[in-house]
């Protein structure tokens, strides 16, 4: 997400610590009788204060998230629903789910008999799978989107150079000759911080191996479940549209196993669609569906 100048700017300026310094320093100014001297010193600390935070990319994008995030209407609707799914996902990624979700409702309506043609007499079971294989591929997107947000926000660059400065500051202890008390207590506190980074790094190197995984399963799951909708659209066979959704099917089984881990590590979950074959079985009033 892209940040802006004057969006930083007005976050760093109404950020209550700051308008708690502004408030403190005029009255320490007037307390002291000298404005002349602490208004402009007051002045020069928020000017510099301002000029760091909203000139800071990082802190752009911060600023810019929280905008939109104020900006949007709240409602009750579950996150880990589809719908609350689809609101997290980029445009790009939402409209790619619903034209994905479209072609096989087609298949579901031609294996219906939901139009003025003959079934093609794919078996619930399968259309069922159908619904499995959506429900995967969206909780990819999540999984992969979750974690674009997340390098976005941690940089394995920042984390490996606090490593660097918190073992140099090891290395520089065990030179010191100070208290002994103090280089102990000293010791703990910089080997403790040194485990941390190298925790965040080890889950870092997770992250991006996850996010790698994600995105090879998210091409193959788009293309065969595109295949399996044109096979049934193009009015083939349903022996040969089911023979593939059941190849499919058995090949996702490490995906779903996979996908648990990382929701489970995330704290990520994603609510199973209703199944599609119940509403293909909706009457049809004049043509539309009731």
């Amino acid at each position: 997400m892209a940040g802006s100048w004057p969006t930083a700017f007005k976050r760093a300026l109404l950020y209550h610590w700051n308008l708690l310094f502004v408030g403190v320093s005029g009255a320490l100014a007037i307390l002291s009788g000298r404005p002349d001297v602490v208004l402009p010193l007051a002045g020069a600390a928020e000017i510099a204060y301002l000029a760091v935070l909203s000139t800071n990319t990082r802190y752009q994008k911060l600023a810019a998230a929280l905008e939109d995030a104020s900006g949007k209407p709240q409602d009750k609707t579950p996150s880990g629903s589809v719908e609350g799914i689809l609101r997290t996902l980029p445009p790009a990624d939402r409209a790619q789910y619903i034209a994905l979700a479209d072609r096989c409702m087609q298949l579901r309506r031609l294996a219906s008999a939901d139009v003025a043609e003959e079934a093609l007499g794919i078996p619930d079971l399968q259309l069922q799978n159908i619904d499995r294989l959506l429900r995967i591929y969206l909780r990819l997107l999540h999984v992969r989107c979750t974690l674009d947000r997340f390098f976005a926000t941690v940089s394995e660059t920042d984390l490996r150079r606090d490593l660097e400065r918190a073992q140099a500051r090891l290395a520089a202890l065990e030179g010191e000759s100070a208290d002994p008390s103090y280089l102990d207590k000293s010791r703990v506190a910089v080997l403790d911080t040194v485990a941390t980074i190298e925790a965040r790094l080890k889950n870092h190197a997770q992250a991006r191996r996850n996010h790698e995984y994600a995105l090879l399963e998210l091409e193959r799951l788009h293309t065969k479940i595109s295949g399996i909708a044109e096979m049934g659209i193009d009015r083939q066979d349903a022996a040969s549209v089911g023979r593939e959704i059941e190849l499919v099917t058995s090949s996702v089984e490490g995906t779903e196993r996979t996908m648990r881990e990382i929701e489970d590590l995330a704290g990520m979950s994603v609510e199973a669609p209703p199944t599609a074959t119940a509403s293909a079985r909706r009457p049809v009033r004049g043509g539309v569906r009731a």
